[in-house]
Formats: C-alpha cells, structure tokens, sequence
C-alpha cells in the first residue's frame, strides 16, 4: 500500500470512527478499529489497550460522557 492510500485509509477510518461517535454506534466504533488497540489520552496520562478495555471505554463513554451532551 502506498502512503498516499495508507493517508487516505486513516482518514476514511477517522471520518467512519467519527460518525459512530456522533451517532452513539458503540459497534461502529469497535468496527474501525485493530484487533488489538492501544489508546493514550496524552493530557490526561491516560492509557488503554485491548478490545474488552477499549469497549469498556466506549460503553461508559455512551453511557455517562455522550448522554450529557444531548440536549
């Protein structure tokens, strides 16, 4: 794969990972990413990494961070 469709693969996974977000697709989300995934909150010092994690993340994520958002 070239860079140039390696860039544009990443960009598509961003956009796809942002609509889930945005519409509350908890499997949408998982679905754009790798087996194994690694998240590092870099403000907060905040690191996780697994699928079981990552969903836990996203669950609590919907279920308290999302909700406050709605009007």
């Amino acid at each position: 794969m070239s860079d140039s469709d390696l860039t544009s693969r990443v960009a598509e996974l961003g956009g796809d990972l942002a609509a889930a977000v945005g519409s509350g697709d908890l499997d949408g989300c998982l679905a754009t990413l790798v087996p194994d995934p690694f998240y590092e909150v870099f403000p907060l010092g905040r690191r996780m990494r697994g699928g079981a994690t990552v969903r836990r993340f996203y669950e609590h994520f919907f279920e308290r961070v999302a909700a406050m958002t709605v009007g």
